[in-house]
């Protein structure tokens, strides 16, 4: 069956890379990694608490509880186009738009475990 994908390994069919365009790459390499890993921080260091506090307070989690399940029930994803319009909008553009949203993107994981 072809599906109409060809690979090569011939340099003339690669396009010229440069120490340039390589650095170029790596910087916006480096600059995701900060992004994701920032994010990731960010919400650990305010899910932990508040997961611990719910968790050791049975008023807290009488009245949290109902609201955790119902913000896990609904996918960031359903979100993002929301959000996204109204962060653009803010000064720092689409940076801040995109650290916002990997801090929902992984709301989903802190909240059910």
């Amino acid at each position: 069956m072809d599906w109409g994908l060809r690979f090569s390994t011939r340099p003339e069919n690669f396009p010229a890379c440069t120490a340039r365009t390589i650095s170029s790459y790596w910087q916006s390499a480096a600059l995701t990694f900060l992004r994701v890993n920032t994010a990731l921080i960010l919400g650990a260091l305010w899910t932990v608490p508040v997961g611990v506090a719910i968790a050791s307070n049975p008023r807290l989690a009488r009245f949290a509880q109902p609201l955790v399940q119902m913000a896990a029930s609904i996918p960031a994803t359903a979100l993002f186009p929301i959000i996204l319009l109204f962060l653009l909008r803010l000064r720092g553009g689409l940076e801040i738009a995109a650290m916002l949203l990997m801090l929902l993107g992984t709301h989903g994981t802190s909240c059910s475990t």
